[in-house]
């Protein structure tokens, strides 16, 4: 049976692939008020305040889906781009190197992080 989160929770997914951040937002800040527990909604939210250069809020809701599943592959990966993107290296690299070493096939982490090496040899 579907409940109204997941009803935002789809919404949200849809406003986000139409680049439609504020309103993905919005959806995934609603899925979030009814249940605090939905690893997926703080990273689809992350994404979204990602998309709209919102990078320390993005941080931060990586940062809750990694404290939800520690073993999420692409929280890890997307929060190392956003400390990227505010000039935080050292901790987009820990963040890659701990997406890699969950998944050593992960492209984006890998690539990432040796477009990192390459720009800062």
């Amino acid at each position: 049976m579907k409940t109204e989160a997941d009803d935002y929770f789809e919404k949200g997914i849809e406003f986000g692939v139409d680049g439609e951040h504020d309103k993905a937002i919005e959806c995934f800040s609603r899925v979030i008020e009814l249940n605090l527990h939905i690893t997926e909604a703080y990273y689809n939210r992350g994404t979204a305040y990602g998309e709209s250069r919102q990078y320390q809020k993005a941080i931060q809701d990586f940062s809750k889906a990694i404290e939800l599943n520690p073993n999420n592959v692409d929280a890890y990966t997307n929060r190392g781009t956003a400390y990227s993107d505010l000039g935080q290296y050292e901790k987009a690299i820990d963040d890659y190197n701990k997406a890699i070493e969950l998944d050593p096939y992960n492209q984006t982490a890998i690539n990432n992080k040796n477009i990192w090496l390459q720009d800062h040899s």
